[in-house]
């Protein structure tokens, strides 16, 4: 629970691609942020993917492409996560922790 895996600053836009290499569908979910699919393998995301998230169900094999603003600030004592929301996967520590620092 201390691990701390990157740190953004308040305020950055970041695109993030999120590559499924297992062999079954995750629900890839970020704490503190809403984010747009820009991409899904590449192309544009059909419209019921298009609008806020912060959820995506990302198939086996595919890679996302998310992008997001960082509006709130989480500490080193309070990181905001990103994790697979399957509980098993959860339990199984299929996760991480980032903080939000003000520049």
């Amino acid at each position: 629970m201390r691990r701390i895996d990157f740190s953004t600053t308040l305020g950055n836009t970041e695109l993030w691609e999120v590559v499924n290499r297992a062999h079954m569908a995750h629900t890839f979910h970020v704490h503190g942020v809403s984010f747009r699919i820009q991409s899904r393998d590449g192309r544009e995301p059909p419209p019921w993917e298009r609008g806020w998230k912060d959820v995506v169900l990302i198939r086996r094999g595919e890679s996302v492409r998310l992008a997001m603003t960082f509006t709130q600030p989480a500490s080193e004592a309070f990181p905001f996560m990103y994790h697979c929301h399957m509980l098993e996967h959860e339990d199984n520590g299929m996760m991480g922790q980032f903080t939000v620092v003000r520049s």
